[in-house]
Order: structure tokens, then sequence, then C-alpha cells
């Protein structure tokens, strides 16, 4: 595993053996709007640099439930949002698939 800092901040891990950013989210990672999860600008050049194929979301609800999805999805959002200086893009939860491990 290869931590992800930005700002001082661990905001994820990227596991080498699968090519895969796992991440963590709560609640208040969830934007309504577009019904899913943000990847930072800054985040998501890191990730592709480093050959990252997937990313897997472990979402810390009422419920924990694990997302996965190609990192092409984020790549080609058109669903985005700046919040002060920090531009993310977001993908639907509805395009990313449940994980049972």
């Amino acid at each position: 595993m290869k931590g992800i800092f930005i700002k001082g901040k661990l905001v994820g891990d990227i596991d080498r053996l699968t090519d895969t950013y796992i991440t963590i989210r709560k609640p208040e990672h969830f934007m309504i709007k577009y019904s899913g999860f943000g990847i930072s600008e800054e985040v998501l050049g890191v990730l592709i640099e480093n050959g990252v194929k997937e990313i897997k979301i472990i979402y810390f609800g009422k419920e924990t439930i694990k997302y996965i999805v190609p990192i092409s999805k984020y790549i080609t959002s058109n669903k985005t949002f700046d919040f002060q200086g920090d531009f993310q893009y977001f993908v639907s939860i509805s395009e990313m698939s449940v994980v049972t491990e």
C-alpha cells in the first residue's frame, strides 16, 4: 500500500497489487446534488500518475458500504464542483458497483 497525502493529510491508499485507490467517506462527503462522491482534481492527477485503474470507496454511514468504480468514470465525469479552490469530479453511486467481501 502507498499512502496518498494532500496538504499533509492522508486521503487514501493505493493497493499496488490491484492498482486500486482505497478511500474512506462519511455521510458529510456525499454530494446530494450528484448522488455520489467526489475526488479532487489534485488527487485524480496523482492516481493517474500512479497507474490506478479502479477506485474503492468505503462508506461509513448507517451501514458500511463498499463501492468500486473504474477511474475512467471520474476522468470523463461532467459532474464537477469547486469547493473554494478544491475542484472535484463526481460520480453517482448508481454508476458504481457495490462490493461484497
